[in-house]
């Protein structure tokens, strides 16, 4: 494993590599220096690195006996720049969590990294002061897709407060709440207790104790996943787009001002143009069930558009339809995207044909083909 390492290493700057590797040394505080230790301090000598660990805080814990087996090395010119710790946050190992930061970030670049998701709070909106809110912008003749969008996300400002991020670097997973930070906190203490426990009969006390909380963590984490999914899943299909204008704010302004939305989308049919603001997607990953961790296939990817592009889109499709579903339009092999037809009328259609190629037993139709094709993209 060293000189597999090594090999991919050599010649590489800068490095930064880390890992368990279960071996003991006086140069990161372990009281002797093992063979393992040896092996891995000359092999590491070759690619001129130095450690990053911190000699006075373990890695490793169990059963009340602590050592130092997991080690970080980096490049020289990376050795001032390193911040290495220890995490003492709960995990399902024995080993702790080792963060480490390069350098210094960019408060700059981690603060414009990120779009600013427009969403406002739906609770405090109110529908009469939003139409008086948005009546000034709907006596305009040329209103176009862009001035729209404007006088609605005004007009929401007046009406609602925005939903503001969390100040912190690090958002906060989607399934997280209070409760698990409770079951974690004693989590924690259930650990510490196992650790520092001296006799046998307390040390075995401890450690029921402390399977309990385990078991307790595990438990309420997958619970709070199930229905966090549930809840975001049934939320999926009335998901606002990139401009955050929610669906019943939307709908009340098509109620209060019909002419202004008629204008918009009379506009862009006439001139045959598609506004490029309402190209824009907003990316969600839904992740399937029962696919391993780490495949990309695991996430089903759903695209938020915008409901005024939406809008726009059903005016189209039923100018469309007209000449799709007549008489000298689409194929009734055609299933997929037409209204009335769905995957089960095709599986149909070919059960249909299989049956009847096999009741002809000397002539005619005795031979049907299935052919299916499974069409995935991949990233070069």
């Amino acid at each position: 494993m060293l000189d597999v390492l090594t090999g991919e290493l050599i010649g590489r700057r800068p490095i930064v590599t880390g890992g368990d590797f279960n071996a003991w040394a006086t140069e990161w505080g372990s009281r002797c220096t093992n063979t393992r230790g040896a092996s891995l301090l000359e092999a590491l000598a070759t690619l001129e690195v130095e450690l990053s660990n911190f000699r006075t805080t373990s890695t490793f814990r169990r059963d009340g006996r602590e050592s130092i087996i997991d080690v970080t090395f980096c490049s020289p010119s990376l050795r001032t720049d390193i911040s290495w710790r220890v995490c003492e946050e709960f995990t399902y190992s024995d080993h702790q969590v080792i963060r480490y930061t390069i350098g210094q970030r960019n408060p700059v670049a981690a603060k414009t990294g990120r779009i600013q998701e427009r969403q406002w709070k739906m609770e405090a909106f109110d529908k009469d002061l939003f139409v008086e809110a948005l009546r000034p912008h709907s006596d305009a003749q040329n209103c176009d897709a862009d001035e729209l969008t404007e006088a609605l996300t005004r007009a929401c400002d007046t009406t609602m407060p925005r939903k503001v991020e969390p100040r912190n670097r690090q958002r906060p997973v989607y399934w997280w709440n209070e409760s698990l930070n409770a079951l974690r906190a004693n989590c924690n203490r259930a650990r510490r207790c196992f650790q520092r426990a001296k006799s046998t009969d307390t040390r075995e006390e401890r450690r029921s104790d402390l399977r309990v909380a385990k078991a307790a963590l595990k438990h309420a984490i997958k619970q709070s996943k199930t229905n966090s999914f549930k809840e975001l899943y049934l939320k999926m299909k009335k998901a606002p787009g990139p401009d955050g204008i929610p669906n019943a704010v939307l709908k009340e302004a098509i109620h209060a001002f019909p002419d202004m939305f008629r204008t918009v989308m009379q506009n862009c049919l006439s001139e045959g143009h598609f506004p490029d603001k309402w190209k824009i997607q907003k990316l969600v990953l839904s992740p399937k069930p029962g696919k391993p961790p780490g495949d990309p296939a695991l996430y089903r990817p759903i695209c938020l558009l915008d409901k005024l592009e939406k809008l726009l889109d059903r005016i189209i499709l039923n100018r469309l339809s007209i000449y799709t579903e007549g008489e000298y339009g689409l194929t009734q092999r055609q299933f997929g995207f037409r209204k009335g037809r769905s995957t089960l009328d095709a599986i149909r259609t070919v059960v249909e044909t299989a049956q009847k190629a096999s009741k002809h037993k000397r002539r005619g139709n005795r031979y049907c083909a299935v052919v299916t094709i499974d069409h995935r993209s991949s990233a070069p």
